[in-house]
């Protein structure tokens, strides 16, 4: 699938009918996926305007782009106004959640999270990406006895690893609960599905793969897996008490050049938050 191609011709499509919703939807779509963001948000603002029934959608989706733009708190004004609206809504709190983020605002992040928990379990939703998501604000904020609790419930939910499992296993390490690390470890690494990825990242907490084999691993072209490799990488050296080598890793995770997850422009990439969390540590030590 090229979805420059495909953007080029949604835009075409436009030049015929500058009000057609799917073209308009395409375009917004499209050119978030190929970094275009002025244009996605520029075609996103249309569908706020032209879509009515959808409007609340797409401000959910603007709100992204918004971020990405450098421009948290438009967003979070925006989904203030949707979450007033909808406050039963478990999207709209998730979405907050998420701009909270962008801001630094891990607490207000993890109370939009448990909001949205408690009303899609009300609903009887899903809730197993929510637990994946709020684990990471939580650690930062201090509570990784609760963070620890939510990737377990991810795993649970989910039947298969991802990598809430890493975030686990790092987790109990630090709390010194270092057997029960390595029996997740180890289950962990049973159930990733065939995810190569995950399986590379997993082998180097286990200390199969060294963290400048994983970097090299991740490839020049992939900016996640960039971000999520020196992330892992620089656990592994904090973990070995070489803070240098963590500082380095960490300062490349935050220039990978994402802070979002390329599978899910929505969804802020939890790996780059917590490099940051890490440097800020590093630093006030």
């Amino acid at each position: 699938f090229d979805a420059g191609k495909a953007l080029e011709w949604s835009q075409i499509a436009l030049t015929y009918d500058q009000d057609h919703i799917l073209a308009l939807q395409s375009v917004a779509r499209l050119a978030a996926v190929t970094g275009n963001l002025e244009q996605s948000l520029a075609a996103t603002t249309l569908l706020v305007e032209k879509d009515g029934p959808r409007r609340d959608t797409w401000l959910l989706f603007r709100s992204t782009q918004l971020c990405r733009l450098g421009r948290a708190e438009e967003a979070l004004r925006d989904m203030d106004a949707v979450v007033a609206r909808e406050p039963d809504a478990p999207r709209s709190h998730i979405a907050r959640a998420q701009i909270h983020r962008w801001l630094g605002d891990f607490s207000a992040a993890v109370e939009d999270y448990t909001r949205a928990i408690e009303l899609a379990t009300r609903a009887g939703q899903p809730v197993s990406w929510y637990h994946y998501h709020r684990g990471t604000p939580l650690w930062i904020v201090g509570h990784p006895e609760e963070a620890a609790r939510d990737f377990r419930l991810a795993y649970q939910q989910l039947a298969r690893a991802s990598f809430g499992n890493a975030r686990l296993v790092l987790i109990l390490r630090e709390l010194g609960r270092h057997e029960e690390a390595e029996e997740a470890l180890a289950e962990s690494r049973l159930h990733t599905g065939g995810d190569a990825w995950l399986d590379r990242v997993l082998a180097c907490l286990a200390g199969e793969v060294t963290p400048e084999e994983l970097v090299a691993a991740a490839g020049p072209g992939n900016s996640q897996r960039l971000c999520e490799a020196h992330y892992y990488a620089g656990e592994v050296y904090l973990g070995l008490g070489r803070h240098e080598d963590a500082r380095r890793m960490f300062q490349a995770c935050t220039t990978a050049g994402t802070a979002v997850d390329q599978g899910n422009f929505q969804d802020r990439l939890s790996e780059f938050d917590l490099a940051r969390w890490r440097l800020s540590l590093l630093d006030g030590r």
